[in-house]
């Protein structure tokens, strides 16, 4: 999560409801605010910030404040609402230190200022740019400023991930992992880093960090880094996980240091190219190489609207329950007279009018409405009154005959 410099710094003013946001072209007046009629703009300092703000509300921690994470083995300061800070060493006012890096949870914002300037850095970057550094944390109406000191003269490499293949795992410099730099893979990917590294996970922009043994199910777009906490030295490892087939067109590159050899759609062969474009329904098999190492990946391609059955019918009115069945496996949401019904087994039930949305694993879907009538069309009290009739009339003959007794000549 990123934040603009200066905007979580307004909040510390009390009593003042106040948002700046500054480039380097725009300046915010505010006079109106300050005696000094101080204008606040790109090139303000921390300390003119802090000038301003005489009733600051900001708390100052120091390392005391961190507690060591044995989960994530990373130190953590942890405010009242229990969200939580993350840091290689513990922040803290003079501390010396190579590298720093930082994430935090999810209602936390943070802003990093260096050398009292803006330092425009993002969540689970690698800090190592030698100077003094300031870190401003809100999260839940509390306020915490840390402090650190990065040291000069640090060199801190950062890599790709480049494997070699050994017992169907690629590995290098305790990373293994079953997925390639800049691979798309069909399958989950399991990743496993040794204890020293650190490992912020970005899936579809939303970051997390994890260590040790990961795994990757859910069909999405990953940026991996590790970071050595011992070295700061950096490692990257991109890939996307695709298991379902898809109803869009897609792109298909190689992984990192790959050219595709070969490709094929339903078996038929089709011009291998740096980059191939799934438009065409059908399973495409795309085989890539860097002369060491071939593999080949398969992917569906499908925009086909699944085909709905009800009592494996076609039929959309009965008198009875109604079993829904389809061509694919589907996920349904039921609508029962405008109202969200919650099927058993797949199975309507009572009287009414449904609306069936249908969803394939490609993202296709299709929408039928059903009527399930009432078993008779007779209204109750029209039950009643029609079993008075015919009783009557039974109990009428009975009387009849007995005071009519029958006459033989």
């Amino acid at each position: 999560m990123r934040c603009k410099p200066f905007a979580v710094l307004a909040s510390f003013a009390v009593g003042l409801a106040l948002s700046v946001s500054v480039s380097a072209e725009t300046e915010v007046e505010r006079s109106d605010l300050y005696e000094s009629g101080t204008e606040i703009t790109s090139a303000t300092t921390g300390a003119e910030i802090s000038d301003l703000y005489e009733n600051d509300t900001t708390d100052s921690a120091d390392s005391g404040d961190f507690f060591y994470d044995s989960e994530t083995e990373l130190y953590r300061y942890e405010f009242e609402n229990g969200e939580k800070l993350f840091a290689t060493s513990p922040l803290s006012t003079g501390r010396e230190v190579s590298y720093m890096w930082l994430s935090w949870s999810e209602n936390v914002e943070v802003i990093v200022l260096l050398n009292e300037r803006d330092a425009g850095f993002t969540k689970g970057e690698m800090i190592t740019e030698s100077g003094n550094y300031s870190v401003y944390a809100v999260s839940g109406g509390e306020t915490k400023q840390f402090g650190f000191t990065v040291k000069s003269g640090v060199s801190v490499t950062d890599s790709r991930f480049q494997g070699k293949l050994t017992d169907g795992l690629f590995s290098a410099e305790g990373i293994s992992s079953n997925v390639l730099d800049g691979e798309t893979i069909t399958f989950p990917a399991e990743i496993t880093a040794d204890s020293d590294y650190i490992c912020s996970v970005n899936q579809n922009g939303s970051t997390r960090t994890l260590s040790g043994k990961m795994f990757f199910a859910e069909d999405g777009a990953y940026n991996i880094t590790f970071t050595d906490v011992a070295s700061g030295r950096i490692c990257r490892l991109s890939f996307v996980v695709t298991q379902k087939a898809s109803s869009k067109a897609e792109l298909f590159t190689a992984p990192i240091g790959f050219e595709i050899t070969s490709a094929t759609l339903d078996g038929e062969e089709i011009p291998a190219a740096k980059t191939l474009v799934l438009d065409r329904d059908g399973e495409y098999a795309m085989t890539y190489s860097n002369g060491e190492v071939t593999r080949t990946m398969t992917f569906t391609r499908d925009t086909k609207a699944p085909k709905l059955y009800f009592n494996g019918t076609q039929e959309i009115t009965f008198r009875e329950p109604v079993k829904i069945t389809a061509d694919g496996e589907c996920k349904y949401e039921i609508l029962k007279d405008g109202f969200v019904y919650d099927m058993y087994d797949n199975t309507l039930s009572a009287s009414g009018i449904y609306r069936v949305t249908a969803t394939d694993n490609a993202g296709n879907s299709v929408t039928r409405r059903v009527i399930i009538e009432a078993k008779s069309g007779i209204a109750p009290m029209g039950i009643i009154i029609s079993c008075a009739a015919v009783l009557a009339v039974i109990v009428g003959y009975f009387i009849y005959h007995k005071t009519h007794p029958l006459r033989v000549k």
